[in-house]
């Protein structure tokens, strides 16, 4: 029957999907599955994933633009600044934002910030508040994060092109 075919196709790409993801394997979509029948040559790069399966933070892209008001009064958990540029802010608001988030990637950036200051990576024993989540699927995660005598700041943490946008 072309009804069963029609339901079977895509359950089963569904399916196929969430187990890679629940293995550590990130696939863009079903049409991605369907073209990789026509793959005949597969490159690995040395970034730890293939090696230890879980992804890891290797750098740090600040686009903020280099404003300083992020930096005053920001909660004390996050240690004093120096006189160099302090991406300490920068990472503890992207955790801020993907500390709700199930994605392998946000989980290596929480992961990195619980190795910086530990459990309590949103400081809200410091009276942080994260809320109003919102994930674009494709393109990232954002949410408003505030704190008394620092003000309430919009985060968003995904693409170049979307987080520019906002």
């Amino acid at each position: 029957c072309p009804c069963a075919l029609g339901l079977a196709t895509p359950t089963a790409v569904m399916v196929g999907t969430g187990v890679g993801a629940a293995n550590g394997l990130l696939i863009k979509g079903g049409a991605v599955l369907e073209e990789a029948h026509a793959v005949d040559t597969v490159v690995f790069d040395k970034t730890g994933t293939l090696t230890t399966g879980k992804a890891v933070l290797g750098d740090l892209v600040d686009l903020t633009g280099g404003k300083d008001d992020i930096h005053i009064g920001r909660p004390a958990s996050l240690g004093s600044m120096t006189a160099t540029k302090d991406n300490n802010t920068v990472l503890w608001l992207a955790s801020c934002a993907e500390a709700g988030s199930e994605h392998p990637l946000a989980q290596a950036i929480v992961n990195y910030g619980r190795n910086t200051w530990g459990n309590d990576v949103i400081c809200a024993k410091d009276g942080v508040i994260v809320s109003d989540y919102h994930v674009s699927p494709g393109e990232g995660v954002e949410c408003k994060v505030q704190k008394e005598g620092w003000g309430i700041h919009w985060v968003r943490v995904g693409k170049k092109s979307w987080v520019d946008e906002g």
